[in-house]
């Protein structure tokens, strides 16, 4: 058995993780869809498939944060 400092200590890391990947995650889809990116590298008849996909991960930021705000 653990002790309730190394799973304190434990779920302190993994909520930083989360905090980071959700900050990672809204810069990276921020970017591709305001840059050209999706332009240069998909087809015309691809893009917008991509296009909404990005957008759907955008979604999950504020999911992770409020996750984030409930364990804190």
């Amino acid at each position: 058995m653990f002790d309730g400092g190394f799973a304190d200590n434990m779920n302190k890391i993994l909520l930083n993780d989360l905090d980071v990947s959700s900050s990672h995650m809204e810069r990276l889809t921020k970017d591709l869809l305001g840059h050209q990116t999706i332009t240069q590298l998909f087809l015309d008849v691809e893009q917008s498939h991509v296009k909404r996909i990005t957008s759907s991960l955008t979604g999950s930021v504020p999911k992770f944060r409020s996750a984030l705000r409930v364990c804190a």
